[in-house]
């Protein structure tokens, strides 16, 4: 099996090893671009500063925990009226900016703590190898925008 089947289809990343650890599987990922974007002033920049590796929970795999460890490059912004002048990469098809997980593991447990709640929750994800405190389900479901409520036509 090809192991970029594992990551979003079409998100630019790269699946450069997957390995097991214990019970826990490790995926290491990369984003395909030589370069990124400034966040503040949308330069293209190649000029590489440093890099490092953040660890993301994702959905199980054949029933064991995963974890993606995403390495992440720093650049440097050479646009003088840019006051930005290094900035890191996003992976914005994987997770958002400074997220502990996966958006698809943020989607399952969102579903999982609005139909079960904190507790009983927290004992379903741990028996799908998704562990989450009961605290964090209910987090996440607070998080939630708020459902649009239509106001009722006939009082009575």
């Amino acid at each position: 099996m090809d192991p970029q089947v594992l990551v979003p289809p079409g998100a630019g990343l790269v699946v450069e090893q997957v390995r097991l650890c214990g019970e826990i599987i490790h995926l290491t990922v990369r984003c395909e671009a030589a370069g990124a974007n400034c966040p503040d002033c949308g330069f293209w920049s190649e000029a590489f500063h440093s890099g490092y590796e953040r660890k993301l929970g994702d959905l199980p795999i054949a029933g064991r925990q995963a974890v993606v460890d995403l390495r992440v490059r720093r650049f440097r912004c050479y646009q003088l009226e840019c006051p930005r002048k290094t900035f890191v990469e996003q992976a914005r098809a994987l997770a958002e900016r400074y997220a502990h997980r996966t958006l698809r593991l943020r989607t399952m447990l969102q579903a999982v703590g609005i139909a079960r709640g904190g507790r009983p929750g927290n004992w379903h994800c741990e028996s799908l190898a998704m562990p989450a405190s009961r605290t964090t389900l209910v987090g996440l479901v607070r998080a939630l925008p708020e459902q649009a409520v239509e106001a009722p036509e006939v009082l009575g």
